[in-house]
């Protein structure tokens, strides 16, 4: 059976198919490589991010208003939840909470007095998993990291900390061959509660 397309033939040595559209198939192979290889994933990552202030991260840094329901929403599937009870100072009848967030080597505590606010107490994150606040987390380049803010001069130093008065904790990064290899959160303790009528 003799195959036929518009302006050569399958036998005709002048046009040959195969050469034609093998050029073809090769050149859109080479230019989808090529795009793919412009394109890193670390290039995508920063295309959704935006370079913030220090004074921006510290204000908010795992990026939304830090209480008890709003942690253990957002790392739910990220992070397991145990609970301590232990007296309270002043009212032994209603215990105090301490809330530890765990996978693996990662964890986070928080302490809940009776009538108070539950507080960040501190932690170790070492999941890339739990990101904190513009894409910041374990495993994240030197570089990346840097990227990320508008005033934070480039740094080789092993650990850089920053400090977050609005929620109370400091916040270290340690960095081991130019990537982040441990974020360490550490929180000042509350003054304790009082009971009705003391000062």
């Amino acid at each position: 059976m003799r195959l036929n397309f518009p302006g050569f033939s399958i036998f005709s040595k002048k046009h040959n198919p195969f050469t034609i559209w093998g050029r073809v198939g090769v050149g859109l192979l080479l230019l989808l490589m090529a795009s793919c290889a412009g394109v890193s994933n670390s290039e995508l990552t920063r295309a959704k991010t935006i370079a913030i202030s220090r004074e921006q991260f510290a204000a908010s840094p795992f990026g939304f208003d830090l209480t008890l329901n709003n942690f253990e929403n957002h790392y739910k599937k990220e992070l397991k939840r145990q609970r301590y009870f232990f007296r309270n100072v002043v009212n032994s009848a209603q215990p105090d909470t301490i809330y530890r967030y765990y996978r693996g080597k990662t964890k986070i505590l928080f302490y809940k007095p009776v009538r108070l606010e539950a507080r960040i107490v501190g932690g170790t994150i070492r999941k890339p998993e739990v990101e904190l606040r513009n894409g910041i987390r374990v495993g994240l380049s030197r570089k990346e990291f840097f990227w990320r803010f508008t005033d934070w001069a480039y740094d080789e130093s092993d650990s850089l900390t920053i400090e977050s008065p609005v929620i109370g904790c400091t916040v270290t990064f340690i960095f081991k061959r130019d990537k982040i290899n441990e974020i360490q959160v550490a929180g000042k303790m509350m003054k304790k509660s009082s009971a009705p009528g003391e000062k």
